[in-house]
């Protein structure tokens, strides 16, 4: 597939719909997929006949797996950690920097990075066989965002569990626990997050604004916390690894 067809932008009246067209690679974030999330967020953010944007994956498996493990480039390691980190960050801010609407249409399982790319919309409209999970604990990796960004929509108790589990949690549960805003038939998620957007985007712009600035102030002192712990762990492992 054409890189430049692997994130996809498209108005939809005065909203935009931002879709992860990866469904063979399980709509994994990469290189292309996080710049089309800054560069489709600083589009809206310019654009007044923008009102509110849609966030998706393509087909109706996957909504993303989280971050692409494979190195295209064939980079030394701590190059293409790095070049990760970067990105993370870069699309991290625009996430966080964001007082548009922002709705997530969750048509399957949110993985890992998945998910908390999901967690940053203002809602969530999942379909109904939708699942989340922060899986990293299995494959030996650290997750102090996701539990940050779990904290912040259904307390520590509930960050604690899926973290230390790594579980799958269906739809239902999600909804009940806070992490998700409604359910609906497969068949009617497009339509029903574009009915969600449109509602948030007719609020009254300034004040919506004003409210969404402040609700992300709290998001971004927890994103830099948990972003600096993350730092510093592997600041330690590299030195305990040239020891």
């Amino acid at each position: 597939m054409d890189n430049q067809r692997e994130f996809l932008l498209e108005r939809i009246g005065s909203l935009l719909r931002l879709t992860i067209n990866r469904p063979r690679a399980a709509n994994a974030i990469n290189e292309v997929v996080a710049n089309g999330i800054v560069t489709g967020l600083a589009q809206a953010s310019r654009s007044d006949d923008i009102r509110a944007v849609i966030l998706t994956g393509a087909g109706d498996r996957v909504f993303s797996a989280g971050r692409d493990l494979k190195n295209p480039q064939n980079l030394d390691l701590e190059t293409f950690n790095q070049q990760r980190r970067k990105e993370l960050r870069a699309y991290t801010d625009a996430l966080i920097s964001f007082e548009k609407p922002l709705i997530v249409a969750l048509n399957g399982i949110a993985m890992g990075a998945g998910l908390m790319l999901a967690l940053h919309a203002d809602q969530v409209v999942a379909a109904e066989h939708s699942e989340i999970t922060l899986p990293e604990i299995d494959i030996g990796i650290a997750t102090f965002l996701g539990h940050a960004l779990v904290a912040l929509l259904a307390g520590d108790g509930v960050a604690n569990e899926l973290v230390l589990t790594g579980r799958r949690v269906a739809a239902p549960e999600a909804l009940q626990r806070g992490l998700l805003h409604s359910i609906v038939a497969s068949d009617r998620l497009a339509v029903e997050a574009e009915a969600c957007a449109t509602m948030l985007a007719a609020k009254p712009i300034e004040t919506f604004r004003e409210m969404k600035s402040w609700i992300l102030k709290r998001r971004r002192a927890a994103v830099s916390a948990a972003l600096q712990a993350h730092d510093a762990l592997d600041a330690a492992k590299r030195a305990a690894s040239a020891v």
